[in-house]
């Protein structure tokens, strides 16, 4: 099954959450859709989707969603949910620009919540099984590793630390991380142009563990072999266990038999 079949199959057959009870109070669960009110409105689906798995394996958690605009079906969602969910508007964010998104996430994330950890999540990025309490308190940032050599030759040159954990998608972040990207961005940053330096998952893990010793010695990214039991997103061979979540369509098609249908 694709990702694609499995939210039209959801779509129709929603995740049950009747009894599930809340989970890790120390966790706001944070996601992003933007562009104009069609589009918001046509894909919303996939957006709760992601959401009701969420909260299907690890309890009912405070929830935002950050968005451009507050649709009908956004709307719906949150009268649903009331209690749990709260919609932040930005209208700085444009459809299908990820360097606006990216500048939202590294400036203005840690605004949007306020307990110790955040865990992103999005249509393409969601668990698979239970257990994120397992991962809560040992690291600031832990998301799916990125493969060896992805980097071109400009990455190469300007990142040349071996640092290949930090996908975005599906990630865990301390709020502390979240405030020191945004006082650092603002800081020494602000001025680089739209660059793949600039998405946020690159500069929180990568761009600022290389110019800023002092991020680099406060913080713990997880590394690979752990990153790699939290989530995967490009991967060669399957693993022995199935990680907490995944980020990519590749990922969930090959990890597909380990859903819970």
């Amino acid at each position: 099954m694709t990702l694609a079949e499995w939210h039209q199959w959801r779509r129709k057959s929603p995740r049950d959450i009747t009894g599930v009870k809340p989970g890790c109070a120390d966790i706001t669960v944070v996601t992003y859709i933007y562009g104009g009110a069609d589009y918001i409105d046509g894909h919303f689906y996939e957006i709760e989707n992601a959401l009701r798995e969420t909260w299907h394996y690890f309890g009912f958690l405070k929830t935002v969603v950050v968005t451009n605009e507050e649709t009908p079906a956004i709307q719906k969602f949150r009268e649903t949910f009331g209690e749990w969910v709260r919609v932040d508007i930005c209208s700085s964010l444009i459809g299908g620009d990820l360097y606006a998104y990216s500048r939202d996430c590294i400036l203005h994330l840690h605004e949007r919540f306020d307990t110790p950890y955040m865990l992103f999540i999005h249509p393409d990025g969601f668990p698979l099984r239970s257990g994120i309490e397992g991962f809560v308190g040992k690291y600031d940032y832990i998301g799916a590793p990125w493969p060896e050599g992805k980097d071109d030759w400009i990455g190469k040159l300007l990142l040349s630390q071996k640092v290949f954990v930090g996908n975005g998608g599906f990630s865990l972040r301390s709020h502390a991380i979240c405030e020191a990207a945004a006082h650092w961005y603002k800081r020494g940053f602000k001025l680089i142009p739209d660059i793949f330096l600039m998405y946020e998952d690159y500069f929180f893990t990568r761009v600022l563990t290389k110019y800023v010793p002092s991020y680099r010695r406060r913080f713990n990214i997880a590394p690979p072999a752990e990153a790699a039991k939290f989530a995967l997103e490009q991967f060669e061979t399957m693993p022995v266990a199935t990680p907490l979540g995944f980020h990519s369509a590749q990922a969930f098609e090959r990890l597909s038999s380990s859903v819970d249908t």
